[in-house]
């Protein structure tokens, strides 16, 4: 496939940040765009140096600390070279202040004159429906609300379609 004259965009489910990934997403074509990822486990201060040393402003939601560790961490990082920009912190703050700590990452990209929000989340597995994957979405939507843009959402849903059916 030719990428291009395309947006390619990766999104995967890291696991962990590790050196490998790392190496991997330094090798990626140029042509992609923006990297997207949940479950990097990883501090801010690791994730925005290498974002900052391989020119991908990014947006990074840190893991929340658990009884066993951590969980989480979403990251959207966009090329350098990209017309993309970081949602202003005061709708963040007030998403925040309506819904308690943010659970996903995202940003504005602009393509073709177009803006609209690149947002990565992850839902906890084996949960469907919860309050706490319920919020997630609900933070979500309050994000695509005030800023009254187009949005694209990847993620691990871990929510099968059936039950998002059923709903």
């Amino acid at each position: 496939t030719n990428i291009v004259n395309s947006c390619a965009l990766l999104y995967c489910n890291v696991s962990y940040f590790s050196n490998a990934v790392k190496d991997y997403f330094a090798s990626l074509p140029k042509e992609v765009k923006a990297v997207l990822g949940c479950e990097l486990h990883q501090s801010v201060e690791s994730v925005d140096s290498w974002c900052n040393s391989n020119s991908f402003p990014a947006s990074y939601n840190p893991p929340e600390d658990t009884i066993k560790g951590n969980h989480g961490g979403e990251l959207v990082a966009i090329r350098l070279k990209f017309h993309s920009r970081p949602v202003n912190q005061e709708i963040l703050d007030q998403i925040s202040e309506h819904y308690g700590t943010l659970r996903f990452a995202a940003m504005i990209l602009t393509l073709k004159g177009v803006e609209f929000l690149i947002v990565t989340l992850y839902l906890l597995h084996t949960e469907g429906f919860t309050c706490r994957n319920i919020k997630i979405l609900y933070q979500i939507s309050m994000l695509k609300y005030v800023s009254n843009l187009p949005i694209i959402a990847l993620g691990d849903f871990n929510i099968t379609s059936k039950v998002f059916q059923a709903v």
